[in-house]
C-alpha cells in the first residue's frame, strides 16, 4: 500500500498542491489525471479552520468537474464534501478493504455575468428567485470576526486580514459587480479592499443602497452619506423602498415587504447594466 501511495504521488506531483505556514507543510491535496481527489490531508490541530475549503476552492478554478470516493462511515469527510458542493453518484466496494464508499462528484456551474454581494445575510435566502440571471454571494464578515475574537474597528492582525481578503476576493466573480450595503451592516475598512479587487480584475462595480425608512433616524442617514462619499467614483444606486400599508401588519412583515421590494428593483438595475 505505501508502495503504491508513494507512486501515486510521484506522478501526480505537478497536480499536488501544499499548504504551509511559517515554512511547515499543514495540509495537501492531490488531484490524479482523472480529477479524482485521492489524497487530502490537514493536520489534525488545524482542522475545522478553513484550511480543507481554501485548498479545494484553489482546486475547482483549475478544474471544472471534480470527483472524491469517500468511506461511507467517514461522516465527517461526506459532510465536507457536500458543504462544498459536491453531491452522491455511486456506491461501490472499496476492492482493498472491501468497505463501501460513495463516490462524489462536483460540478462547475454556468457562471453568471453579474454577482451580487451582500454582507451578514443582509438579503433573505429565502426571498432569492432561483431562476435569477444574478449570481448572489454573501459574505459573513461578523461571525470571521466573531471567530477571531476582535473588534471591526481593530483590523490589525495580518492572519485576519488576509482572511477577509481571501474571502473577498472569492465571492468577486463575473464581469459586474452590484455591491449591496446595508447600513446595518456597513464595513468601511472593506471599502478600499473592495476596490482594489474590483480594478485588479477589472470589473465593473456598481452600488446599491436603500433608503432608510423616516423612523430608522439620522444615524442611519449619516451612515449612508459616508457610504456614498467612499464610493463617489462608482455608481450609485439609490432604492426607495417605502411603502404603501393599508393595514395592520407586524415590524417583521413591514420588513420583509421591504426585502421583496428591494429583490425586485435589483434584478431591473441588473437588467440595465
Amino acid at each position: 500500500i505505501y508502495t503504491k501511495a508513494r507512486n501515486k504521488f510521484i506522478n501526480n506531483l505537478t497536480s499536488t498542491v501544499i499548504y504551509t505556514e511559517d515554512g511547515e507543510i499543514e495540509g495537501f491535496i492531490s488531484i490524479d489525471k482523472n480529477n479524482e481527489i485521492w489524497a487530502m490531508l490537514i493536520k489534525q490541530n488545524i482542522r475545522r479552520e478553513g484550511i480543507g475549503t481554501i485548498l479545494l476552492e484553489n482546486s475547482k478554478k483549475q478544474y471544472k468537474n471534480l470527483t472524491a470516493n469517500v468511506y461511507k462511515k467517514n461522516e465527517v469527510a461526506l459532510k465536507f464534501f457536500y458543504k462544498n458542493g459536491f453531491k452522491k453518484v455511486n456506491e461501490i466496494i472499496e476492492d482493498t478493504t472491501k468497505e463501501k464508499e460513495y463516490v462524489l462528484e462536483w460540478k462547475e456551474e454556468e457562471k453568471k455575468n453579474i454577482t451580487l454581494i451582500y454582507f451578514d445575510e443582509d438579503i433573505d435566502k429565502n426571498l432569492i428567485n432561483k431562476e435569477s440571471k444574478i449570481n448572489f454571494k454573501c459574505l459573513n464578515v461578523k461571525q470571521l470576526l466573531k471567530k477571531e475574537n476582535i473588534q471591526d474597528t481593530e483590523i490589525n492582525n495580518i492572519k485576519t486580514y488576509i482572511k477577509l481578503r481571501k474571502k473577498l476576493e472569492d465571492v468577486v466573480e463575473g464581469e459586474k459587480i452590484l455591491l449591496y450595503i446595508d447600513y446595518n451592516n456597513y464595513y468601511n475598512f472593506l471599502d478600499e479592499q473592495i476596490k482594489e479587487v474590483a480594478k485588479i480584475k477589472k470589473i465593473e462595480l456598481q452600488i446599491i443602497i436603500c433608503d432608510p425608512f423616516t423612523i430608522e433616524g439620522s444615524k442611519k442617514i449619516n451612515t449612508i452619506k459616508q457610504i456614498e462619499e467612499n464610493y463617489k467614483d462608482y455608481k450609485i444606486n439609490k432604492i426607495d423602498c417605502s411603502l404603501d400599508i393599508k393595514q395592520d401588519i407586524s415590524l417583521n412583515q413591514i420588513f420583509t415587504k421591504r426585502n421583496e421590494v428591494l429583490l425586485q428593483k435589483i434584478e431591473t438595475i441588473a437588467e440595465n447594466m
